[in-house]
């Protein structure tokens, strides 16, 4: 049976509006895809370029290129996540982002963390250096389109200082400077999701299913991360 995804579009900069749609995929290689009116009529207004925002040369994923981390075993849905965004980046989700001189991307592979897994976990002391320390295993190799969504397992308490996962936030992106241990590209971008049962469900998506509350929450951070990707390293605004 079909199996039926709910994306809610982010709001993003440009000032989008949030709409639904809805895409039904028996495969990742067998994608049906049914936009709600409003979104098909951004992308036909899409045309008329007399409103497209300015791009002044500032850091963007112009071509994003997604590898997933599970952190543990325990995630849910990792077949079905990497499958949404097998079809995420080259759907037209991305259309809309080709106003900051992005394009489509491409969804890479994807890891599975099974050692040292901890359920509480801070942005600052544990999610940050232990994605520099896959860099420097070399389990991670980033480039300047690199984006790593990390998915937690339920009952995981995410912090980001003083904010707390499914209380103060349902996901967020960031950006580490890798110069020192990599050559590859001065920065890796990433984004924490965590699960959306438990205490993230109701409060993070309208859905009953929590898998289609994560995928909306998973195409934000990922639009976001594609036109914001220096976020975790900006000093002051």
């Amino acid at each position: 049976m079909a199996t039926v995804l709910n994306l809610f579009l982010a709001s993003l900069v440009s000032g989008i509006p949030i709409r639904q749609w809805n895409v039904e995929f028996d495969s990742p290689s067998a994608v049906r895809r049914i936009l709600d009116p409003d979104v098909g009529a951004h992308l036909a207004r899409r045309a008329d370029t007399s409103h497209d925002m300015k791009y002044y040369g500032g850091p963007i994923l112009q071509n994003i290129e997604v590898t997933t981390i599970f952190y543990g075993s325990g995630v849910l849905y990792q077949n079905e996540t990497n499958a949404f965004y097998e079809f995420l980046v080259k759907s037209p989700y991305m259309a809309m982002l080709f106003e900051y001189n992005a394009g489509y991307g491409r969804f890479i592979g994807s890891y599975l963390e099974t050692n040292n897994i901890k359920t509480v976990v801070d942005d600052k002391l544990d999610i940050i250096p232990y994605l520099k320390g896959l860099v420097q295993a070399g389990i991670l190799k980033p480039n300047a389109n690199s984006y790593y969504p990390i998915h937690f397992a339920p009952g995981t308490n995410i912090t980001q200082g003083n904010s707390k996962s499914c209380i103060n936030f349902c996901g967020y992106h960031g950006t580490i400077d890798i110069s020192t241990i990599y050559n590859g590209t001065k920065y890796l971008s990433y984004g924490v999701l965590p699960s959306h049962t438990g205490q993230c469900y109701g409060g993070c998506g309208r859905s009953v299913d929590p898998f289609r509350n994560l995928c909306s929450i998973s195409s934000h951070e990922l639009a976001e991360a594609v036109t914001n990707p220096a976020i975790g390293v900006v000093t002051r605004l």
